[in-house]
C-alpha cells in the first residue's frame, strides 16, 4: 500500500493517462457481461486505490498507461461496482494479466466472463 501511495503523477503525466483512455474506441468505458461490469479508469489515483484495496501493485502501471504500453482495466460485480475484485491490464488487444486480492489469478467464474468479455471486444487472452 505504501509504495502505491509513493508514485507520484505530474499534471502533464495525468493528461497523458487521461487521454490515453479518452481515444480508445474499440472497448467501452463500461461493460457488463453476466455479473460483472469491466470499467476504465478516470484518473490516475484510481490505480492507486485499486492497488492499496488489493493488496497489489497497479498503481506501478501508471506510466507504462502513460507511455502507451498497456491500458489497465477493472473488473466489478455488477452490484458493487465500487469494490475492487480483479485488475485486467490490457497491451496490443490482448488481456496479458488480470490479478485480485493478493495478486489472486481469477476463479474459474471470473475466467469464463473474461472469455466472453475478450470475444465480444476482440481481445485475446494470454496465459
Amino acid at each position: 500500500a505504501s509504495r502505491n501511495l509513493r508514485i507520484s503523477v505530474s499534471p502533464e503525466d495525468e493528461s497523458k493517462f487521461k487521454a490515453r483512455y479518452g481515444v480508445i474506441t474499440k472497448i467501452p468505458r463500461k461493460a457488463e457481461i453476466g455479473k460483472y461490469v469491466f470499467i476504465m479508469p478516470d484518473k490516475s489515483e484510481d490505480l492507486k486505490s485499486e492497488g492499496i484495496n488489493l493488496s497489489h501493485c497497479s498503481a506501478a502501471y501508471i506510466k507504462r498507461v502513460v507511455d502507451g504500453e498497456c491500458l489497465i482495466m477493472f473488473m466489478r460485480y455488477k452490484d458493487k461496482p465500487d469494490e475492487s475484485l480483479l485488475t485486467l491490464e490490457i497491451k496490443d488487444d490482448n488481456i496479458v494479466q488480470s490479478k485480485g486480492l493478493l495478486n489472486r489469478d481469477p476463479h474459474e467464474e471470473e475466467i469464463e466472463a473474461l472469455q466472453k468479455y475478450a470475444e465480444k471486444f476482440s481481445l485475446t487472452i494470454k496465459p
